[in-house]
């Protein structure tokens, strides 16, 4: 299968009743993956489509890749602006919203800075670039952020 071909591609099986589209974060729960929230942190970025049912017609499998590091682009959410070497939240994750044009394939993840962020919100990375990567949103640091994951594993970034 294509996800065996995951550079630095770690698999685990989707947890019950979960569902991730390939760019939603991911946490390891004591049943498997399942998508991140707010103040569970991240162990890492979904790959491909997986689920606790498999889908053999769309390829969809039980068994989730996902990525452990690596720069991510998520859109800010409002009232919210970055800059360079904020620490990024998430604000939340969509994981039913299609394919949006340049961002990660799948899920739509919201994200906050410290300031916006809720209290108990746990980091997902550092902001390193402001702006889309295919130039959708303005290089102000308010329509889409890069940001360098940093997982729980191997976090030192204070929770909000």
């Amino acid at each position: 299968m294509a996800q065996n071909f995951f550079e630095d591609g770690v698999t685990l099986q989707a947890a019950a009743t979960a569902k991730m589209f390939s760019g939603t974060p991911i946490y390891i729960t004591s049943s498997g993956a399942a998508p991140a929230t707010t103040s569970s942190g991240i162990h890492g970025i979904c790959m491909a489509t997986c689920s606790n049912v498999a889908d053999a017609n769309n390829y969809i499998t039980t068994t989730c890749t996902y990525q452990t590091k690596g720069v991510f682009e998520f859109k800010v959410a409002a009232a919210t602006t970055f800059i360079l070497g904020d620490h990024v939240f998430i604000a939340a994750v969509d994981n039913s919203t299609a394919a949006v044009a340049g961002e990660q394939e799948g899920a739509r993840t919201t994200v906050h800075n410290r300031a916006t962020a809720t209290g108990g919100d746990v980091a997902i990375g550092k902001c390193v670039g402001l702006g889309s990567t295919k130039a959708l949103g303005d290089a102000l640091g308010t329509t889409y952020i890069q940001c360098q994951l940093v997982t729980l594993n191997n976090s030192n970034i204070a929770n909000k």
